[in-house]
């Protein structure tokens, strides 16, 4: 937190970043809890539905994380956020239409579908 104050980069790839304030990432962690109940990562874990987008019920392939922590497949919300101000899972007020690449989540979803 006291690093995203000074900068308004990436302390790891020096981009700039949209936003500086912490986020939950909200799929991540229940993607987390899913595993911590069922390590085998089987249908009945919960991970498959963790990994859908909100908005397609559709699995991710581009996940994107927004002010408010949820993440979405990038080219839905970027429909969404064209015609609204609020956020599709929560329909509050989102103070910015700033997208971030979950990279963690991406990678789990990557290899979930390698697993398949």
């Amino acid at each position: 937190q006291q690093y995203l104050r000074a900068s308004h980069a990436s302390p790891v790839t020096g981009a700039h970043l949209p936003f500086t304030h912490l986020v939950e990432n909200n799929q991540l962690r229940s993607v987390i809890d899913c595993w911590r109940r069922d390590a085998t990562l089987g249908p009945e874990s919960g991970i498959e539905e963790e990994l859908k987008c909100p908005i397609t019920m559709s699995p991710m392939r581009d996940p994107v994380l927004t002010c408010d922590g949820h993440s979405y497949e990038r080219e839905a919300i970027v429909r969404w956020l064209r015609r609204h101000g609020s956020s599709p899972k929560s329909n509050l007020h989102l103070p910015s239409k700033a997208l971030v690449t979950n990279l963690n989540l991406s990678k789990i979803a990557a290899a979930f579908r390698a697993a398949e």
